[in-house]
């Protein structure tokens, strides 16, 4: 896959559908509207590409993000996308609607088709929306595919309504917007090591400034090591572990239930399940290990009737 970001980078000039968004958590409403990018660009006999906004672009800058730009990119591709081309948004948000769908997408993109949500906006003070845009790429002969909205238990799926599930510890309806569960991701960093001296060894991934932090908690976890096919069943604390650390700093700290060996500086993800519980103050260590053994049986048995459930 290609990835172009403007204006640094000058894309090829060849026809290619074009599927419009930020993609923050590739939900399924996304992976909805790049299949049918896909089959038009089929239909078309051209390549699919995503326009979108770089990480560090100013848009939306007070939502915490639910993947990196990395991550985004990576779903991107397993999606079958070709190219996906980066803006900076406060490069471009003060264009009017004409501007952006005849200056970007016709010329600079050299859009065949477009696709897009129901609910996309664009152009200053987005003032754009579909039958805007469908009416603007028409002058072109350029045709417009809106796809619909995606609902799951009767709720519209979108990043916000992922967010507000993480905030309300409902792992499971997250997975369900998602398409699969939730996921922390980085390199098992050294912590104070606690774990480890009440015989329940953890690893330690501090989650990035600016990335959603789901409730605080325990939670029913399978830690995938970069290199390894197969999961590790896992207890996942989402916290500021307040029995031991006072620095408030928002952590995934993940006691494995089988052997993982060495992992420190070792690549890992983090997926959660189930909400089990959450976070609590100990007065003791010993009243701290005791909860753990209780938190890893109950772990356990829910990660089994789970991995029962998806084969």
């Amino acid at each position: 896959m290609e990835i172009f970001r403007i204006p640094t980078d000058r894309p090829p000039a060849r026809p290619r559908v074009i599927a419009l968004g930020f993609f923050d958590g590739m939900h399924i409403g996304h992976a909805a509207l790049l299949a049918a990018a896909r089959r038009e660009g089929d239909r078309l006999g051209c390549e699919t590409a995503v326009f979108s906004f770089s990480e560090d672009s100013s848009f939306k800058p007070h939502a915490p993000r639910l993947l990196s730009e990395e991550e985004r990119l990576s779903l991107m591709e397993e999606q079958g996308i070709d190219a996906v081309f980066l803006y900076d948004f406060a490069a471009i948000r003060d264009l009017s609607p004409a501007h952006f769908a005849e200056e970007i997408l016709v010329r600079d993109l050299s859009a065949a088709a477009v696709c897009c949500g129901y609910n996309f906006r664009f152009g200053a003070c987005a003032a754009g929306d579909p039958d805007c845009l469908r009416t603007l790429l028409a002058a072109h002969r350029i045709p417009l595919v809106i796809l619909q909205a995606q609902c799951v238990a009767g709720e519209t799926v979108s990043a916000s309504a992922i967010r507000r599930a993480l905030a309300a510890g409902d792992a499971e309806g997250a997975a369900r917007m998602l398409g699969r569960p939730y996921t922390v991701r980085g390199c098992v960093a050294h912590g104070k090591e606690l774990g480890r001296r009440i015989g329940a060894p953890t690893a330690n991934l501090p989650i990035s400034r600016g990335m959603v932090v789901p409730a605080h908690g325990v939670y029913a976890a399978l830690g995938y090591l970069e290199g390894e096919e197969q999961p590790h069943p896992g207890v996942a604390n989402i916290g500021v572990r307040p029995t031991v650390d006072e620095d408030g700093t928002p952590n995934c700290e993940t006691h494995f239930l089988d052997d993982v060996g060495d992992i420190y500086g070792r690549p890992l993800a983090v997926s959660l399940l189930h909400r089990l519980r959450g976070e609590i103050r100990f007065e003791t260590i010993d009243a701290l290990r005791a909860q753990i053994a209780r938190d890893a049986s109950n772990a356990k048995e829910y990660i089994q009737q789970w991995q029962n459930g998806q084969s």
